[in-house]
């Protein structure tokens, strides 16, 4: 649930509400990367679906995809047209390489023009990316329903140990 631990922002500031990332232009080539697919290695001869949910300030066709931080040895990369509401894509592909010879591949969604712009924005919700041919509704990441267990357990674990608390101070 937290940007600053899988998202990194170009010529763009982003920021987070709830499950939904902005990122606005800043100026050259802006654009919003995810960093989870940094440890992917890429089967060439498999397919990928990777679906997202999206909306920007105007409509217009935006650039995304799995590349190196200059935008070039693409994994795979698309354009979505997108609109001020929200809009579902779905996109299947088989990858160009298997960034097993890159290590800086991230998802990299262009939030704008290429020059100059400050103005353009997009947001983004319910990314998934899965193995194969069909894309399915977004779930939490393991690690995040894990986290918030955590959270739950800790907040119970005090509760109750401040319910002792005041107990022992009443008896």
């Amino acid at each position: 649930n937290d940007i600053s631990k899988y998202w990194v922002a170009w010529s763009s500031i982003m920021t987070q509400e709830g499950n939904v990332i902005r990122g606005v232009a800043n100026g050259t080539w802006p654009r919003i990367w995810n960093t989870c697919t940094r440890d992917i290695i890429f089967d060439t001869a498999s397919k990928y679906t990777i679906s997202f949910k999206i909306r920007g300030d105007s409509n217009r066709n935006t650039s995304y995809g799995i590349m190196d931080p200059g935008g070039r040895d693409a994994v795979f990369s698309a354009t979505a047209s997108i609109t001020t509401e929200w809009k579902q894509v779905v996109h299947t592909f088989t990858p160009l390489r298997s960034g097993s010879e890159l290590y800086t591949l991230n998802l990299q969604f262009y939030t704008g023009g290429t020059t100059g712009d400050t103005t353009s924005w997009i947001e983004l919700q319910d990314l998934k990316l899965e193995k194969g041919n069909t894309a399915t509704d977004w779930t939490p990441a393991p690690e995040d329903v894990d986290e918030a267990i955590s959270t739950v357990d800790t907040k119970y674990s005090n509760k109750v140990a401040e319910i002792n608390t005041t107990i022992d101070g009443i008896t």
